[in-house]
């Protein structure tokens, strides 16, 4: 059966594809084929490489280290176009004058490697430099005006950091006695109830059950009924705390023996 003719619109899109593809077959190949011959010629190319550094590096020191007092040879000069003699004669020349630019060199290399550590000691001084002592002398002087200078930055008041109170000085605070204000007594110390069959106060002092309680019955005033005037206790200035602790006692025997708390 014969096929209907297609349209001219996808011949073009056909004809185009057909040559991308071939396009794209051609560098598979040819980069097939680059591969293939630098596999085959890498041993080759490697040794012929090393041996062209080889000649490049000898002509090089050749030029370099060239004896000043010989008449220079040229290197880059083709041998072939001369004849067998004159050629041989070259040949031997260079060879003599390779032979002692490599002597040059290894005696340079030996001078150099034993001043190696020479740079790091500095400069010896000159026996007939009669300046060297003034310029040890100014360099003296410059090294004590450094030093100078760094104790006079170090003169310079510093900022005082913050530190904490130390342990003397929190233990002289608590130590201080403490001063009950007036009518600000606590009231586990003081308390108010009245007495039947005895006269009626304002207050009756609990007998204390610690030092503690005394000692603050002796710094307060009020709790004793003396009024803020004649108080006597280690705040006040008007007694020592031993009197205060024994007008204390005498008070509670008192409550005590009128039938109070």
């Amino acid at each position: 059966m014969k096929r209907a003719p297609c349209p001219p619109k996808a011949v073009r899109e056909l004809t185009a594809k057909l040559d991308s593809l071939s396009q794209e077959h051609g560098k598979r190949q040819l980069a097939a084929r680059e591969k293939q011959m630098s596999q085959r010629y890498h041993k080759i190319k490697f040794f012929e490489r090393r041996k062209l550094e080889r000649r490049i590096r000898d002509d090089l020191q050749y030029v370099l280290f060239f004896p000043p007092a010989e008449k220079y040879v040229s290197v880059i000069k083709d041998p072939g176009e001369l004849e067998g003699e004159a050629r041989a004669k070259l040949e031997a020349e260079r060879k003599r004058l390779r032979g002692m630019a490599w002597a040059r060199r290894a005696e340079e290399a030996m001078v150099n490697e034993a001043d190696e550590g020479a740079g790091l000691l500095g400069p010896l001084p000159d026996p007939l430099d009669h300046d060297a002592p003034e310029a040890i002398a100014e360099e003296q002087d410059d090294f004590f005006l450094q030093d100078t200078a760094s104790e006079a930055d170090s003169d310079a008041p510093a900022p005082m950091p913050w530190l904490p109170p130390s342990s003397a000085r929190l233990s002289q605070r608590l130590r201080r006695p403490l001063m009950w204000p007036a009518g600000l007594l606590p009231t586990h110390l003081m308390t108010a109830r009245p007495m039947a069959g005895a006269s009626m106060r304002p207050c009756a002092i609990r007998r204390p059950h610690s030092t503690a309680h005394v000692m603050a019955l002796c710094q307060c005033p009020i709790a004793r009924g003396l009024g803020p005037e004649k108080g006597v206790g280690m705040g006040a200035p008007g007694g020592s705390a031993a009197e205060a602790v024994a007008d204390v006692s005498n008070e509670q025997e008192d409550v005590v023996a009128a039938g109070g708390c």
